[in-house]
């Protein structure tokens, strides 16, 4: 994170960082899973409070080394990883989250694949790789019990006799297939060219060089794999394709690919499916819905697509997955025969169909000559609260028995999809709801069951990111709702039952008090008493800090708005104070470009007024300083953060130690947060809502204040330099940069003329702009200082191009 006052982050007791300061909390959060939470039937969702899946892909990997495969699950909306433990039940899906298995792998991006390529047992990583568009690879080095990955190389190049060695292109928007394409034993790589079109196959000749699969060592062996060729501009696939030096050859029926080509992304699943021990290709595609079936009628070093199912699997409901879907081969329930699972892996939120959007396929056949069926759609978002996307919490007696009940309001759902020229982009028309889970416990201890995903019918508005808050604005001692949305209006929905009756509202108000905080600006509103006169007042959150009206005329302005009430008990008027409540900033550049602000305002058990903001970025940031402030600014205290096993957040109230800088705790994007006594422990407990869909429960345990000794001696960092040769942008990556203080980077030519210096907090990544410097090579000095005192030196040679 870039800006100062958005690191100060919440520190834990079991932190392995070691501080000499005293540090000082407000509150005290761990995660928790206890709340009952019950499906529409009384049935329990076990992992009610995992927060959701969008579009995710599945992959294998043993996390507890007990010789059972459990399953990590990335959404490539959030870039999340999850972990579950596999309970090894026969012919069942039996799964337990386990979360304490996340930080455990390295940082990964837009995709990830899970292969042993050295057949040594043990799951390795494939991942994206950031340096220079391809793959990256992490070996799975874990011994003595404990889950551990070294990076093996950061990308994988391929040669070419004659030329030099150059990386296997894959784009964030391509899924290749990682696999033994000619069954000789070690791993291969498919993938389209840069250019889409056709496949490129990279030859491993490990086996062929050492007789072990242990190395990756790649060829381009065919330019044209399959001999079929993709349409440019749609999912179409033409058979009996041919290509000469990287060019499609017409053959009869072909498609003529001489003009501009282009490649928007697909994801590849090389399996047998007809029990020939040949590759066969489930290929999906960027906008689409379906997956083409691709059967091989070559052999084991010549594929060649002799026949296609564009509905596939035609014997069974055929994949139907909005959008851009990306199949897994897996046994999901331990009954020895692999499964199909697939998703959407379109990291666009506004287009992807996120409620019951994994669906499970059951394999009838063996695993080599399978014969799929329909089982499920909602492969462990049935297990979960999950409203599909973007969710946001409020409570509310919705039938007047003295409970507080659960009201959850989404991005929204697909309602229908269209693709317009000339790009022949997907759309996807959304519309967002509000869903009811009844409050079925007590109050001390609530159990909450769902009833319906429209509650009050509010999908009739026809808006998206609809976003609820509750409260009395008539007098007459029930509560009334204020909706807003992403066109930055509010709407009024009055509650005409009466006090302790079932809520019935009357028609709704649109454009309410003609209360806008900018077009397209999505307001999330909040009523609370900011200023103790017993009048509920509205606070609104906002995507941007530009204050767009409909005249196109625009002014900066902050990220909540406050309106103070100047009417009465029984007719509230919203009066504008100020767009700019706290001069609040909550928008995370290095995250995400906008902030999506979704405030919570509540009063502690001082009756203090605290506030908690959600964001884009999936950060949590947390205020103080509020009262008698309106006009100022409000302090900040921390991000949320968790980094011990038991994932206990807590937030900060000063620090000692300015300087200091964790790694926040982030369930995806676009995280909206809520804070309320569940338990009645007198703790403030927490839910938070992300794009992911579901929600995060965290409940509040007494602060501690947490005392360190001196930090001991640490290892010299390891700093890695990429891209290198450069152009425009350089990385510096720093491992274990949480035991590093700060850093100090400086750029020399080869004359040891200073060229740039920066100072900064340690983080992973560190980007410098060298758009500036002339071709040529320079040194890169790096001084790092670790909490103890001790100060490192590295100086790398970096090439400009």
């Amino acid at each position: 994170m870039k800006k100062a006052q958005f690191i100060l982050s919440i520190l834990l007791s079991s932190i392995i960082i070691q501080l000499n300061a005293q540090q000082y909390f407000d509150f005290g959060f761990e995660r928790d899973h206890s709340i009952e939470v019950n499906d529409s039937l009384g049935n329990p969702l076990d992992m009610a409070w995992v927060g959701g899946l969008n579009a995710v892909h599945f992959q294998e990997m043993d996390l507890n080394l007990d010789g059972i495969m459990d399953i990590v699950v990335y959404d490539v909306q959030g870039s999340r990883l999850l972990t579950f433990i596999n309970n090894g039940t026969a012919n069942t899906i039996d799964y337990t989250y386990a979360p304490e298995y996340e930080k455990l792998f390295p940082e990964i991006y837009s995709w990830m694949q899970t292969v042993d390529f050295d057949n040594d047992g043990d799951m390795d990583i494939f991942n994206y790789s950031t340096y220079g568009a391809g793959i990256s690879v992490y070996e799975n080095i874990s011994s003595n019990g404990v889950l551990k990955f070294k990076l093996l190389t950061q990308s994988l190049y391929y040669s070419i006799p004659g030329w030099p060695s150059s990386n296997i292109y894959v784009s964030t928007a391509d899924y290749p297939a990682i696999v033994d394409v000619d069954n000789d034993g070690d791993i291969d790589i498919l993938t389209f060219s840069i250019l889409g079109v056709y496949i490129h196959y990279y030859k491993n000749f490990s086996m062929e060089n050492y007789g072990v699969p242990d190395s990756l060592e790649y060829k381009l062996a065919d330019q044209c794999w399959g001999k079929f060729a993709e349409n440019d501009t749609s999912n179409e696939v033409k058979l009996h394709q041919y290509c000469y030096n990287g060019k499609i050859a017409k053959s009869s029926g072909g498609v003529d690919k001489s003009g501009a080509e282009k490649h928007t992304g697909s994801t590849l699943l090389a399996m047998d499916l007809n029990g020939d021990t040949l590759m066969d290709l489930l290929l999906g595609d960027v906008d689409y819905f379906t997956i083409n079936g691709l059967i091989n009628g070559g052999t084991l070093d010549s594929a060649h697509m002799i026949a296609q199912d564009t509905t596939y699997p035609n014997n069974t409901q055929a994949i139907d997955v909005v959008s851009f879907p990306v199949a897994k081969y897996i046994d999901i329930d331990n009954d020895s025969i692999k499964e199909l699972i697939v998703s959407p892996f379109d990291p666009l939120y506004y287009s992807t169909k996120n409620r019951n959007s994994v669906w499970l396929y059951d394999n009838n056949g063996t695993n080599s000559l399978p014969a799929f069926s329909l089982a499920k759609k909602g492969l462990l978002q049935d297990e979960m609260i999950d409203v599909g996307d973007a969710s946001n919490p409020s409570l509310v007696d919705v039938d007047g028995d003295g409970l507080l009940d659960l009201i959850i309001s989404n991005y929204g759902f697909v309602d229908s999809t269209y693709i317009a020229p000339p790009w022949y982009i997907l759309h996807a028309i959304k519309i967002s709801q509000l869903t009811y889970y009844k409050n079925i416990g007590t109050a001390g201890n609530p159990k909450y069951q769902f009833m319906t995903s429209d509650w009050a019918g509010l999908s009739a508005l026809k808006k998206i990111a609809l976003r609820a808050t509750f409260g009395d604005l008539d007098g007459d001692g029930d509560d009334d709702m204020l909706v807003g949305s992403n066109d930055g209006s509010i709407t009024y929905y009055e509650n005409i039952a009466g006090a302790g009756q079932n809520i019935s509202f009357a028609a709704p108000i649109t454009n309410f008090q003609n209360i806008s905080v900018g077009k397209d600006n999505f307001s999330s509103p909040q009523l609370i008493d900011i200023d103790k006169d017993n009048l509920l007042d509205l606070v609104i959150g906002k995507k941007t800090n530009r204050l767009r009206t409909y005249n196109n005329l625009d002014s900066t302005v902050g990220y909540i708005s406050y309106y103070k009430n100047t009417g009465s008990a029984s007719q509230a008027v919203f009066t504008l104070e100020t767009d700019s409540m706290g001069n609040i900033n909550p928008r995370d550049f290095y995250s995400y470009y906008a902030a999506y602000a979704s405030p919570y305002f509540f009063r502690d058990a001082d009756d203090s007024l605290k506030l908690y903001v959600g964001s884009a970025s999936g950060l949590t940031f947390y205020y103080r300083n509020i009262e008698n402030n309106i006009h100022g600014t409000f302090g900040v205290d921390s991000n949320l953060t968790f980094q011990d096993v038991n994932q206990t957040l807590y937030s900060v109230f000063s620090y000692n130690n300015s300087d200091h800088v964790l790694v926040p705790f982030r369930m995806g994007i676009f995280s909206a947060p809520l804070v309320h006594d569940f338990n009645t422990d007198g703790y403030p407990d927490m839910m938070i809502g992300a794009m992911s869909g579901g929600l995060c429960y965290f409940k509040g345990v007494k602060s501690p204040g947490v005392g360190f000794d001196a930090a001991k001696n640490i290892n010299e960092p390891v700093i890695k330099l990429f891209p290198n040769p450069a152009n425009d942008i350089v990385n510096i990556k720093l491992e274990d940069f949480q035991n590093i203080q700060s850093m100090n980077i400086e750029i020399r030519d080869m004359t040891g003329r200073l060229i740039s210096s920066k100072h900064s907090h340690a983080r992973p990544n560190t980007q410098i702009s060298t758009s500036n410097l002339k071709q040529g090579v320079y040194f890169i000095s790096i001084y790092t200082k670790s909490y103890g005192g001790q100060e490192f030196n590295s100086t790398l040679k970096l090439m400009i191009l």
